[in-house]
């Protein structure tokens, strides 16, 4: 079998395993109590709303006790909701800003829930998200609703895929009617006015070598654009082409072939988008690690790449973190680094995965794990913000399943986890702020970074865990308000802020942002 078809198979393995963890989504054993909408589960903060939910005739009783938990576990309400005669229970609660968790105990169930200030209020193009719904998603009517949770959110940039082995412009595939409908849902997405970065993943059947290497082994993706285009915001040539099972074994001399023929592939894909959609972005790279000189390490395959001519060819760079913030930090400045002795210091740079995932076995993550997940994602975010990272997709949207962890910022039964409550906190809080400040190292463990906002100036503090030994720290100078990793309001105390949540935003006068910037600067 030769190098090509390695990869091509490769490749349908993985997204094969991808295709299967869908269905176990919503496999197994039926919960007893769902969503009617899970869009509804991201609510205008102080006023009254109805949350529906489908009862299986055993757990229908006359009432249904439920209690309301808040981001830290505390409870915030309890009562009883009656269940109607078809089956139906309806909810009404009235909820502050910030995440809030419905727990049905007796039938084992739990709902998150986002109250914002405002629904549909569009936050800027670097936060988006990774979808993942043409493999993750196959329901077009769960799909639809989860669209319906993005544009409330105000999140308008997803990160998708299409497997163009799927592909053959007379089979249904192109037509929406295929296994992963394609079409149908870049239709849903463009009539919410959501832009995708989508990745072509697979190769087309007639490449002979590592990657398309002609101009008629690629003249699908002109077909791909004419279709698609409108909706891209972006494609990604490739995912994680430093790290496969083709990759990991060659010699270093194969290595060396596969790194110009995946320069050429972006070259050859390129010119066939440009020629079709001129604003879509081309995006190269795709790193599965850093530069770091880490164990797992892309130096090699990143500096034979540039020495191909790949950043002649695409317009930005895009690379995928699981790590800490404050590593991030490190990371970004190693791809800068990089970069500049490839000739292109100002190409801008994308992170198109950052995660970090709970033990796999819950639909729903323990509390403590939902807190980790949430504080590294957000830390990330507003970490990558501050340094210039031009757009960001967390990894991934919906319940994942992969070896021994789960992703997901929703749940199995597709409400939101914490994770996506902080990053929504984060994309409100940033949403067309500038950085005033580099990072400054506020502890052995901490960041933080004051950025000017439309609604004022906020200091972001990013302590490694939600809780340990200094949970607060004092500030020299007034603070107007405190907001918590979910957006909810804290209570400084003695002029102390809390760090409990790992995270907070801190909001000054524009007076004080002298101060703020020295306190960054005397512990950099």
């Amino acid at each position: 079998m030769n190098a090509k078809r390695r990869t091509t198979q490769g490749l349908l393995v993985l997204l094969l395993a991808i295709a299967s963890c869908a269905c176990t989504v919503s496999g197994g054993e039926a919960p007893s109590l769902v969503p009617v909408d899970v869009a509804q589960f991201i609510v205008p903060a102080g006023s009254s709303v109805t949350l529906g939910f489908q009862a299986d005739a055993a757990a229908c009783q006359a009432s249904i006790a439920y209690v309301v938990q808040d981001y830290v576990g505390a409870e915030e309400s309890s009562g009883s909701a009656k269940c109607r005669a078809d089956n139906t229970v309806e909810l009404l609660v009235k909820l502050p800003r910030g995440y809030h968790e419905i727990r049905f105990t007796a039938l084992n169930a739990a709902f998150g829930v986002i109250a914002l200030h405002q629904l549909n209020e569009r936050v800027s193009a670097f936060f988006g998200i990774d979808t993942a719904f043409s493999y993750l998603e196959l329901s077009a009517d769960k799909r639809a609703q989860f669209v319906g949770q993005l544009s409330r959110l105000g999140i308008m940039s997803v990160r998708d895929r299409i497997s163009w082995n799927e592909l053959q412009p007379d089979q249904q595939s192109w037509n929406g009617a295929g296994h992963h409908q394609f079409d149908d849902l870049r239709q849903l997405y463009s009539q919410h006015g959501i832009k995708v970065l989508d990745v072509l993943q697979g190769l087309p059947g007639d490449s002979a070598d590592y990657f398309p290497s002609s101009k008629a082994s690629v003249s699908m993706i002109s077909e791909m654009a004419g279709r698609w285009g409108k909706v891209w915001n972006g494609v990604e040539i490739a995912n994680e082409p430093d790290h496969n099972r083709v990759y990991d074994k060659l010699s270093p001399a194969e290595q060396s072939q596969y790194q110009r023929q995946y320069a050429s592939y972006a070259s050859l894909a390129s010119k066939e988008i440009k020629d079709v959609v001129p604003a879509a972005r081309v995006v190269g790279g795709a790193f599965a690690f850093a530069l770091s000189g880490d164990k797992l390490d892309s130096s090699k395959f990143a500096d034979g790449i540039a020495a191909a001519g790949l950043t002649q060819s695409v317009d930005a760079i895009s690379f995928h973190t699981y790590v800490e913030p404050k590593t991030l930090r490190r990371d970004i400045g190693t791809y800068r680094d990089w970069l500049l002795r490839s000739g292109v210091p100002d190409m801008p740079l994308w992170i198109t995965e950052a995660g970090w995932p709970w033990k796999r076995g819950p639909g729903r993550p323990p509390l403590d794990q939902d807190q980790a997940s949430a504080l590294q994602m957000a830390g990330k975010a507003v970490v990558a913000y501050a340094m210039g990272i031009e757009r960001y997709y967390p990894f991934v949207y919906p319940y994942y399943e992969e070896k021994e962890k789960n992703f997901g910022m929703t749940g199995k039964e597709r409400t939101p986890l914490r994770s996506l409550a902080a990053y929504a906190q984060a994309a409100k809080a940033l949403s067309g702020s500038s950085a005033i400040s580099s990072l400054g190292n506020l502890s052995e463990d901490g960041v933080g970074a004051l950025f000017k906002t439309p609604n004022g100036a906020v200091l972001v503090i990013h302590q490694k865990e939600s809780s340990g030994s200094r949970p607060w720290l004092s500030v020299p100078f007034p603070v107007a308000k405190c907001e918590g990793i979910d957006g909810r309001d804290l209570k400084m105390v003695d002029g102390r802020v809390p760090l409990t949540d790992g995270l907070v935003y801190v909001w000054i006068s524009d007076a004080d942002i002298a101060k703020a910037k020295d306190m960054l600067e005397r512990v950099r």
